[in-house]
C-alpha cells in the first residue's frame, strides 16, 4: 500500500503556531494548546460511506485526556506558522477522547465518525486534505506528548465507488480484495 512520505504537523498555544519538524516530541494541555496533523490528497468521494478510519500516532507521556477532531471545512487550508492557524478552525462535532493511554506507545484512534462528518459536507471532494487538531483536556497538566520521530498515519477504508480502483498518486491504493478500497496516507517517516 503506498504511503505519502511527508505531510505536516503544527503546534499551537493561543495565537502562536509553529510548524513542527520530524523528530520532536511536543506536549499539549488544556490552555489552548493543540497539535494538528495534516494529511493531503485524501481519496474519498463526497458522501461516501467510511467503513473505518484510523489515525495512528505515537505518544510520549500520557497524563490526562486529549480530544481529537477534524477541521470541519470543505477544503481545509494547509497548516502554517500564522496566528490562529489551528485555533480558528471550525472543528467537527464528532470527536474522540483519548484517556488512560499507554505512555511511549503507538495508539490507533478510531476516527471513523470524524472522517464521515467531513466527507458528508456538500463541498467535500476527493483530493482534499484532512487536518486533525488534537487538544489537551486537563487543566494544569501536560496530558500528552506526541512523538513525531515516528510516522503518523491515517488509514481510511470505504466501499469502491463507480467500480474504480485505488486512487492515483502516492496517497491511494487498493487493498486488492473484498470490494473495498483501503487508502493509507502517511505522515512523518523520521
Amino acid at each position: 500500500m503506498p504511503v505519502d512520505n511527508y505531510n505536516a504537523a503544527a503546534h499551537a498555544r493561543g495565537e502562536s503556531v509553529v510548524v513542527l519538524n520530524p523528530g520532536v516530541e511536543t506536549n499539549i494541555d488544556e490552555d489552548g494548546e493543540f497539535i494538528a496533523f495534516q494529511f493531503d490528497s485524501i481519496v474519498l468521494q463526497q458522501g461516501e460511506t467510511v467503513t473505518s478510519a484510523t489515525l495512528t500516532i505515537t505518544l510520549g507521556e500520557t497524563d490526562g485526556e486529549a480530544l481529537v477532531k477534524a477541521d470541519d471545512s470543505d477544503a481545509p487550508t494547509a497548516l502554517a506558522a500564522t496566528a490562529n492557524n489551528i485555533t480558528s478552525r471550525v472543528r467537527t462535532t464528532a470527536g474522540v477522547t483519548l484517556s488512560n493511554e499507554t505512555a511511549d506507545a503507538s495508539v490507533d484512534i478510531d476516527v471513523t465518525a470524524v472522517v464521515q462528518e467531513v466527507a458528508n459536507r456538500a463541498g467535500w471532494s476527493t483530493g482534499n486534505r484532512l487536518v486533525f487538531p488534537i487538544e489537551g483536556q486537563d487543566s494544569g497538566h501536560e496530558p500528552f506528548s506526541i512523538d513525531l520521530s515516528v510516522t503518523a498515519q491515517l488509514e481510511i477504508d470505504h466501499p469502491l465507488t463507480g467500480g474504480g480502483g485505488g486512487g492515483g498518486g502516492s496517497t491511494g491504493g487498493s487493498s486488492g480484495g473484498g470490494g473495498f478500497d483501503k487508502h493509507w496516507v502517511g505522515g512523518f517517516t523520521g
